[in-house]
């Protein structure tokens, strides 16, 4: 069933803090990687939960449509930890769905749901089988038909991030903070990407992306 996350007013979200265990190599942006992708990889890659992709849907200018900015691919975890060689099918059928994504553009009011979070400006997180179908858009029918059994639309500043697991992911408000935290952050991609490839030198891993710039270099200051 979809689910619209409401946090209650008396309570404060935790404090945001990214922390990263993959290995420093796969973690670091490539000369290619935009700066949006680069939040994006950070983001999945620090998390517990295992999500195969990451896709923030741009607002056009009037606010009428969301199209593909940018995304990143993970794939599912048996893929990762066998190296893509027993995935089978249901794989290359996340990676399908992914990359189809693409070329996707979809009318805000349309009803699916990037365009009901980012009307509503609250998220749309989708679970399981019966929470897939019964959200009745074309996006989480398709999504649930390529092995998503979680969809999730969070709110951003210019648009949606969208992630889809093939595990069944219950409700995280601290994901949500997360992810609007480090979309929403100001655009200084250099300090950015400075600070954090610095402190993944100095610990071995990414030590963590803080949910500001500022913070983050009063944090790096400190040390």
């Amino acid at each position: 069933m979809e689910e619209l996350i409401s946090p209650s007013s008396s309570s404060s979200p935790p404090p945001v803090s990214l922390s990263l265990s993959a290995p420093l190599h796969s973690l670091l942006p490539s000369p290619a990687c935009s700066p949006l992708q680069y939040r994006l990889q950070c983001l999945l890659h620090s998390r517990p939960e295992w999500w195969a992709y990451g896709i923030f849907w741009h607002a056009s200018a009037d606010r009428t449509t969301l199209s593909f900015g940018d995304g990143h691919f993970r794939g599912k975890r048996a893929a990762a930890a066998s190296g893509g060689s027993d995935c089978g099918n249901d794989c290359d059928d996340t990676e399908w769905f992914y990359v189809v994504s693409l070329t996707r553009t979809f009318a805000v009011g349309d009803g699916t749901a990037p365009t009901r979070a980012y009307g509503s400006l609250a998220p749309v997180w989708l679970v399981g089988d019966q929470g897939m179908q019964a959200c009745g858009c074309e996006r989480s029918r398709e999504a649930h038909l390529h092995g998503i059994q979680t969809l999730v639309c969070i709110p951003a500043a210019g648009g949606v991030l969208e992630l889809g697991s093939s595990d069944v992911v219950g409700e995280n408000w601290v994901l949500v903070q997360q992810a609007s935290s480090l979309l929403s952050a100001p655009e200084d991609v250099a300090v950015f990407s400075q600070l954090t490839v610095k402190k993944a030198h100095s610990s071995g891993v990414f030590a963590g992306v803080s949910s500001s710039v500022d913070s983050e270099h009063s944090d790096s200051e400190e040390e």
